[in-house]
């Protein structure tokens, strides 16, 4: 009598789905992991995909969908003897339209945060650390009771306690606009809180005529809760790709006119005017267009290929200095350090020849009297 060992299969599934919203058909993931795997994923009607995965490997996976922010998620696989299915959820924030924060509580009457609300915020971390560029709108909203000018006030409040929370923990605050709207901008229903509640339609404005027109309190509560909310909307997702360098302080910049007056008319030439002349190009407060969004995701994944690299390189290295003998390693991170020594100086003179003009020039020696400089006049 003979036993066959039955074939173990380690797969993962996931949904590629609008946050607070339905599938992403025309989403993508990209699998990456340390044993050199690189796939990209075509997800299904409904939003899913699977793959199978290799155990002792890990893997990162970025969703993806034009119109949407990234989503990191990692998996390492285990040794199991059995089969296994690892889920993963990728919820994609929309660049285009308003996202709710969820599970974002104050006390009464307050904008002091509670403790159950850091879930949310740290989520909301997260996602603006994988989304680097992107800057955002936080804004929190009240019902329509309570005087406007209070409730504004508070909303105001409220939304700096998020943002307060959201730099404590790293954020850089440039990328974070605190609004506190109060009621004047009330809910609109989505097609989810549509489906959810059958006494809605996609595209109510949830007013205070809307809600007081409903003949049921309970109903009226719902419509209240769905307008005290706390959400986010990305401003920008071009922060810190195209800067330009700082203008100089009033002094200097006084100093730098009063040397470029004509003399006899007065006249003068700002420097810092020829940012926005014609002939250059002007990046302040513009749009990136669909080819620069699409460079940027492509950077991003090359990013995280390269950061996979390494690890992958540094797991390597550990695994052979733990095999060597204790001359054998000193001897080879010895060897490295010189190395690394060797590149960062030849890294450091390279940014001094930069900064210099020195790689642009030849400059004279003892052996050529009558040389000519790339950029300037013939020197004896």
């Amino acid at each position: 009598m003979s036993f066959e060992h039955p074939e173990v299969i380690q797969t993962v599934k996931g949904w590629v789905y609008e946050k607070d919203g339905y599938e992403l058909p025309e989403g993508l993931v990209y699998m990456v992991g340390d044993d050199g795997t690189y796939l990209k994923l075509n997800v299904r009607g409904d939003g899913s995909f699977e793959q199978e995965v290799k155990p002792k490997v890990n893997y990162i996976f970025l969703g993806t969908c034009k119109g949407y922010l990234n989503h990191t998620e990692q998996l390492s696989v285990d040794t199991s003897s059995v089969s296994n299915e690892y889920t993963l959820q990728f919820p994609l924030a929309s660049i285009e339209n308003p996202v709710l924060i969820r599970n974002i509580f104050y006390e009464f009457d307050s904008a002091a945060l509670l403790d159950s609300s850091c879930v949310a915020l740290d989520s909301l971390v997260t996602l603006l650390n994988e989304n680097p560029n992107v800057t955002i709108e936080l804004a929190a909203h009240c019902d329509y009771r309570g005087k406007d000018e209070y409730n504004e006030k508070l909303s105001q409040r409220r939304a700096e306690s998020v943002v307060n929370y959201l730099i404590e923990h790293g954020i850089d605050t440039l990328r974070l606009t605190p609004v506190g709207y109060g009621e004047k901008r009330p809910k609109v229903v989505t097609r989810k809180i549509g489906d959810t509640y059958d006494f809605l339609n996609e595209g109510d404005t949830l007013t205070e005529a809307f809600i007081l027109a409903i003949d049921d309190e309970e109903k009226q509560e719902i419509c209240n809760s769905l307008n005290r909310r706390t959400e986010f909307k990305v401003l920008r997702t071009t922060y810190k790709l195209f800067d330009t360098p700082a203008a100089p302080s009033a002094p200097v910049k006084e100093e730098i006119e009063d040397s470029l007056k004509i003399e006899g008319t007065g006249a003068k030439t700002d420097p810092l005017e020829t940012i926005s002349r014609p002939g250059r190009p002007d990046t302040r407060n513009r749009k990136m267009t669909e080819e620069e969004k699409l460079r940027e995701e492509d950077r991003k994944r090359e990013e995280m290929e390269k950061r996979m690299e390494e690890e992958k390189k540094r797991k390597e290295e550990e695994k052979i200095l733990e095999e060597m003998e204790p001359d054998a390693r000193e001897k080879y991170e010895r060897e490295k350090q010189i190395e690394e020594d060797k590149k960062r100086a030849q890294e450091e003179r390279q940014k001094t020849l930069e900064v210099t003009g020195a790689g642009k020039t030849k400059l004279k020696n003892s052996t050529n009297k009558g040389t000519t400089t790339k950029d300037g006049e013939g020197t004896k």
